[in-house]
């Protein structure tokens, strides 16, 4: 009978003794496909974003296009927001009262009254009448490129920044009558950010310290 027993509970000790050794296979197998998904995948790990205000238009073209149908002492106010640029939203207008609107319409305050637009010169004579009306708009996408491991622990990031911006500016006399016209922006932006910490995540808790 002692021999009987011995014969039955050696099975069950290899099976106890031969566990950890599947967990373990199991432990390094999960480990190895991980690191392959990571390595894989590194670029699609970096951070994305984006910045847009909300407008009418996806293009630059498209706002510049409509912008310069804006007929000076012929368009009104409503023909601005049929050609999309409502005075009334909040996301992408500002308004700026007499006098203020010099440091947007002239090069310098200096500039003798005589040698600025007509436009201008009405809106002055107008004063708490006229209104400037200064139109955002525009879309920008920004990506981190580069290796995922050094930009996660902050030793070399790579951003690239794409889009457009546009700002256009109006002279509104008496809340009907536009007198003047001007825009500025850029139709194509492309940017790269490097930045490159030698201390790596240490980097920022150096800068602290006085």
């Amino acid at each position: 009978m002692a021999i009987q027993a011995m014969s039955t509970t050696r099975p069950s000790a290899r099976a106890a003794g031969g566990e950890p050794l599947r967990n373990g296979l199991g432990i390094r197998r999960w480990i190895g496909v991980f690191g392959v998904v990571a390595l894989g995948g590194c670029t699609s790990l970096l951070p994305k974003g984006q910045t847009e205000v909300l407008s009418p238009f996806s293009k630059y073209q498209d706002v510049r296009a409509a912008f310069e149908k804006v007929v000076p002492y012929s368009t009104t106010l409503a023909g601005l927001k049929t050609l999309g640029f409502d005075t009334q939203s909040s996301t992408n207008v500002r308004e700026i009262a007499y006098p203020q609107f010099m440091s947007l319409v002239a090069d310098s305050p200096y500039v003798p009254t005589a040698q600025l637009d007509a436009g201008i010169r009405d809106c002055i004579s107008a004063s708490a009448r006229c209104r400037a009306y200064v139109f955002q708009f525009g879309h920008q996408s920004r990506n981190r490129t580069g290796g995922f491991w050094l930009d996660f622990f902050n030793f070399y990031r790579v951003t690239q920044t794409s889009g457009w911006s546009f700002q256009g500016v109006v002279l509104v006399r008496d809340d009907q009558l536009v007198l003047f016209r001007n825009h500025s922006g850029e139709p194509n932006i492309e940017k790269t950010d490097v930045r490159r910490n030698p201390l790596g995540p240490l980097q920022s808790f150096g800068e602290t310290v006085p």
